[in-house]
C-alpha cells in the first residue's frame, strides 16, 4: 500500500482532534493578547510583520 494513502487514512481517522488542537490555539491567542498591555501588543504586531517580510524574502 502506497505511503500517502497510509498518510489520508491518517488524517482522516485524527480529523476531529486536528480540528479541536486549532481551536484551541486560536482560543489561546485570543485570550494572550487580550491580556497584554497596548505597548505589548505594538510589539507582538511589529514581530509579526518583521517575520512575515523575512519569510517572503526567502521565497
Amino acid at each position: 500500500m502506497p505511503k500517502n494513502i497510509h498518510i489520508d487514512k491518517f488524517k482522516k481517522d485524527n480529523e476531529a482532534e486536528y480540528k479541536e488542537y486549532y481551536s484551541n490555539t486560536e482560543e489561546i491567542r485570543t485570550l494572550k493578547l487580550e491580556l497584554m498591555t497596548p505597548e505589548k501588543k505594538l510589539e507582538y504586531y511589529r514581530q509579526k510583520e518583521l517575520a512575515k517580510d523575512k519569510y517572503k524574502k526567502l521565497i
